[in-house]
């Protein structure tokens, strides 16, 4: 796990190598175990590296090149079966020089081309540069799980782990995106995109290819596929999760150093850990498990994550996390995610990391994805029951199952569904009621109440609603089961939100690894092929029925019987009441300093600030405009941060140069490359 920078002049110019560094000084918080860069090509081309050393301690540093130094990659992340590839590889007559997995790209690029990508099971941003092909590659994971950023400007491409990376160069300009702010700040998560206008992300399971002087478009090389396979028997489904699941854990536990777990005291983490338990029992490896504690008992787990750590004899560590300390932590947060926040959840996530870190672990395995795989989240039970109230023979079930989802799902109202009628009346974009077109309806209606004129005219769509549709093929989401639809819908904000603020961003900052087992290509493609019916028992209200199938009689029933509890804790005006909270919010969304900025109304905020003061914290209202409140903040802080201070990078930052001989003589003299 690591961090990557690239600067590719499309004319064939000669980059500065203290660019590079200033690049990778900015990100080497994610790989503090050493740093290197290397001109590649003709020398029209430099790739960096800060690395945080995780397989093949001694031998992986990188720019890692083949066998005549044609090819070069940059790496952030990890490939499992990577030493199947090496042994297929070999045979094929490929020479390595190191045991890393980095090393196994090139090969595989060289053997199979743009097609390699179809191979990898793991989570990755890749930078490719091809010599004999004159181009440059640049390709990430599935499920966007690593990030990659770029940014063409002028004749040159520029590309790193985190925006920052970019935008540590002075002659990049710096605003805020009208689109993010449009899209992602109201409910849309357009994939592509960044907090900053020009900064583009590469869309998970996509590649670019740079080339003849020109960047192309975007194309995919992977897709969600859902072709129910009919005549699978729920118990063999079963059976084929509980496999995929083991196979999973057990490829992300392959490391060159001790790996622990986060657990929260749900069912997913607490299914990491339970099969982490049983491998780690036949392999000899115990681990440590890691938990955030909060002092409002609504939110606070660690009582049943210490529960089921001990039931799996596993060592236990948690760190309480107090508003007071969050709100002194918020900024540096901003400064990783580079995301305003829906919730300071993110920030405990951040201290999390921190105190995995000083336990001297480098890499952990989460929970995240299991909601969007199998359907977890109260929407899906909420959508199918709309269903059943517009079928004439199942609307009396219909009617008592809403009442009975109202009563037991109280907790996540506002968040994760809500009870607006407007779905009985709508005009069904993708040919069934969605919670989250009604959502972005809602919020479509505010946009002018909420930004300035500017902002929404300058967005290349004027409200979320719009942005949301030019996501999603309607001939593609008409088509699939109203279950696996809404699964690509949450496949969006689990890239283009809830990892970068959750996951790889907060984890980093830290330098810290962190895997996720329930998004191993492996286990998505098969569940994909599953009927939804196996993942969603509307009529008992049950969620991610197959997952608990699958470990059924495993777990212990009060880790089974467990409800989805959505990682939130109490909002942003409990931040706005501590010392440190109360001067970053009054600051920062002032009248004089959101005119300043004029991305928002100005009269939005003295509404935010009457509300919380009028509604009752349990109204959806209130938890709505809370929500709004945290990112209008969050936009404040990130247009200070990174749009009007310079980001602080070195130019000297102390990097090994790894250019091959001849390219380093090459970009000196100005010749052709003899490779």
């Amino acid at each position: 796990m690591c961090g990557i920078s690239g600067i590719y002049r499309l004319d064939g110019g000669v980059p500065d190598a203290a660019d590079i560094r200033r690049m990778c000084s900015v990100i080497r918080h994610r790989g503090p175990d050493g740093a290197g860069f290397a001109r590649v090509g003709d020398g029209s081309a430099l790739l960096g590296h800060v690395r945080l050393s995780i397989i093949d301690l001694p031998g992986g540093a990188q720019p890692i090149f083949n066998e005549d130094h044609s090819v070069a990659v940059v790496f952030n992340g990890e490939i499992y079966d990577y030493q199947a590839h090496r042994e297929g590889l070999v045979r094929a007559g490929h020479t390595f020089r190191t045991r890393s997995d980095t090393e196994v790209i090139v090969h595989l690029y060289e053997e199979h081309g743009l097609t390699f990508l179809e191979r990898l099971n793991g989570e990755f941003a890749i930078v490719i540069y091809d010599h004999r092909n004159r181009q440059l590659v640049a390709a990430r994971d599935r499920f966007g799980v690593k990030p990659l950023f770029f940014s063409v400007h002028g004749h040159e491409l520029l590309l790193g782990s985190e925006a920052k990376s970019i935008l540590a160069l002075d002659r990049v300009s710096r605003s805020l995106a009208p689109d993010y702010l449009v899209g992602t700040h109201l409910g849309a998560f357009p994939y592509g995109g960044s907090a900053f206008t020009g900064i583009q992300s590469v869309k998970p399971g996509h590649y670019v290819v740079a080339a003849a002087g020109a960047v192309g478009t975007q194309m995919p090389y992977w897709q969600p596929r859902f072709e129910t396979r009919q005549q699978l028997s729920f118990s063999e489904a079963g059976r084929e999760v509980r496999d995929r699941v083991v196979a999973s854990v057990k490829r992300r536990m392959v490391a060159d150093v001790p790996v622990g777990a986060y657990l929260s005291g749900g069912l997913d983490s607490s299914l990491v850990c339970l099969t982490m338990a049983a491998i780690g029992a036949e392999i000899g490896r115990p681990f440590k498990v890691f938990n955030v504690g909060f002092s409002d008992p609504r939110f606070d787990e660690s009582a049943a994550a210490k529960r089921i750590a001990e039931h799996l004899g596993a060592s236990f560590e948690t760190i309480p996390c107090a508003m007071a300390d969050m709100a002194e932590e918020y900024e540096t947060t901003l400064y990783h995610t580079e995301m305003a926040l829906v919730n300071p959840s993110a920030i405990a996530k951040q201290a999390l990391s921190r105190l995995v870190r000083r336990q001297g672990i480098k890499v952990c395995l989460t929970g995240e994805g299991a909601d969007e795989i199998f359907g977890g989240y109260p929407y899906f039970k909420q959508e199918a029951i709309w269903r059943k109230l517009r079928a004439r023979d199942e609307r009396d079930e219909g009617k008592q199952l809403w009442k009975r989802f109202t009563r037991e799902e109280k907790h996540t109202e506002g968040a994760l569904w809500h009870r607006s009628r407007d779905w009985e009346t709508a005009d069904y974009w993708f040919g069934y009621p969605s919670f989250h077109q009604m959502r972005l309806v809602e919020s479509s209606r505010h946009v002018s109440r909420i930004l300035s004129d500017g902002t929404i005219a300058a967005a290349s769509s004027p409200t979320p609603g719009e942005i949301f549709l030019g996501m999603h093929n309607r001939e593609r989401m008409r088509a699939l089961h109203p279950f696996n639809a809404t699964k690509l819908v949450a496949f969006s904000q689990l890239s283009n939100y809830i990892i970068p603020t959750l996951g790889d961003r907060v984890e980093m900052a830290n330098s810290v690894e962190c895997r996720t087992p329930f998004l191993d290509c492996d286990l998505v493609d098969f569940v994909g092929s599953v009927p939804p019916g196996y993942l969603l028992d509307v009529s008992g209200l049950r969620e991610k029925v197959l997952l608990r199938e699958a470990f059924n009689g495993s777990l212990p029933e009060f880790i089974s019987k467990e409800r989805k509890r959505p990682f939130l804790i109490e909002g942003w005006k409990h931040f706005a009441r501590t010392r440190r909270g109360a001067e970053i919010f009054g600051d920062l969304t002032s009248p004089a300093a959101i005119r300043r900025t004029g991305y928002f109304n100005p009269s939005i905020v003295p509404r935010i600030r009457t509300l919380w003061t009028v509604l009752p914290e349990t109204s959806v209202l209130w938890k709505k405009i809370d929500i709004l409140a945290g990112l209008i903040m969050g936009s404040q802080v990130l247009h200070e941060r990174f749009v009007e201070r310079r980001i602080d990078s070195n130019p000297a930052f102390e990097m090994d140069d790894r250019t091959p001989a001849a390219t380093s003589a090459t970009a000196t003299t100005g010749t052709s490359s003899s490779f």
